[in-house]
């Protein structure tokens, strides 16, 4: 799918600079996932521009910011096209850029496929892709569970209950090393996740 494009998908922590030369105004972001097609952009730091999608994935302490605040800010930029993926309620929404305004195009909840309107081979079956998520929540509690010292011997956990768990005991213990490893977030492996699931689009991901 896209042979002959040059879009790729870039995984956080690739700083990208927002400008928006009508208003004169810049603002640095680190989404989870961009997809750029235009590489003129690029720095040895940063890419300088606007996206053509960018993809936020929602941790369960600050979905305000994704649902609201980047939303507001990604529509003013004028990025053409939003996904907003949330692996706490197995759901994703697609916005698209109408006339300066973000307007919900698709939406799927555990099950259905969700399609690209900019992108129109790119589509999405949330229930496969939550279904590999799924197998990283696990991951997730499990390492948590040991690098805090417990045996091999792991607690029951509850599904729909161990995600929140898995989140915050994660947050808790990687904190301080992941800041030393220069701030990469907890759900950059969902990030490369997805970037894996985009098999179409060239992908530079962190892992």
């Amino acid at each position: 799918m896209l042979e002959g494009s040059e879009c790729e998908v870039f995984a956080a922590p690739t700083d990208i600079e927002l400008n928006n030369e009508d208003r004169n105004e810049t603002h640095i972001v680190i989404p989870d996932l961009s997809v750029i097609c235009d590489k003129n952009g690029f720095t040895e730091t940063k890419y300088v521009g606007v996206p053509n999608l960018i993809i936020e994935i929602i941790s369960p302490s600050n979905q305000s910011h994704d649902l609201v605040y980047k939303l507001n800010l990604y529509e003013k930029f004028g990025v053409n096209e939003y996904w907003i993926v949330n692996p706490i309620i197995n759901h994703i929404q697609v916005f698209l850029l109408e006339e300066g305004k973000y307007i919900q195009k698709d939406a799927a909840k555990d099950t259905g496929t969700v399609k690209s309107s900019r992108f129109k081979k790119f589509k999405v079956d949330a229930g496969r892709l939550f279904s590999l998520i799924a197998n990283l929540w696990d991951s997730f509690y499990h390492d948590c569970w040991r690098e805090k010292g417990n045996s091999d011997n792991l607690p029951q956990i509850f599904p729909g209950k161990h995600k929140i768990k898995a989140w915050q005991c994660l947050i808790t213990v990687r904190k301080k090393a992941n800041l030393a490893k220069g701030g990469y977030s907890t759900f950059t492996r969902f990030a490369c996740l997805f970037c894996r699931y985009f098999s179409w689009f060239r992908c530079v991901c962190c892992f």
